[in-house]
């Protein structure tokens, strides 16, 4: 099996930062449902003597779970700016015409990528996470 293509791994590697920001997108959301479910449940025992010092513990904890899972994000953001400028760079090389079959569909991979992460900047602005 040849080693993968310059393009190939730029292209692979965009792919898996878009991947690993949504899995701490899908992070945050549960941490913070979970979050949800446990001021609602202190709510709920407010004025009991129950284990009130053990909850606010818990919500503590989630809360700074939270805290630092969405501190990955500015610098996963900057992470997928600079792959998709260099698989950009590398698709500006490539003149389309003498893009071979195989080639030709690394570059079409390439591009989809390309356009994953431009989606993926317009529904961070559009939500207010960044920009």
């Amino acid at each position: 099996m040849p080693a993968p293509s310059p393009l190939q791994i730029s292209t692979s590697s965009l792919l898996r930062l878009l991947n690993e920001e949504s899995s701490y997108g899908t992070e945050v959301r549960d941490q913070e449902a979970r979050l949800g479910k446990l001021q609602q449940q202190q709510r709920n025992n407010d004025g009991d003597d129950g284990d009130d010092g053990n909850l606010e513990y818990e919500i503590r904890q989630q809360k700074q779970a939270i805290e630092e899972t969405k501190a990955l994000f500015p610098q996963l953001k900057s992470r997928i700016e600079e792959a998709g400028r260099r698989l950009q760079a590398l698709l500006d090389e490539i003149h389309a015409p003498a893009v071979g079959g195989g080639e030709q569909e690394e570059v079409t991979k390439a591009r989809e990528a390309l356009g994953k992460a431009k989606e993926r900047r317009r529904e961070r602005r559009s939500a207010g996470v960044g920009s």
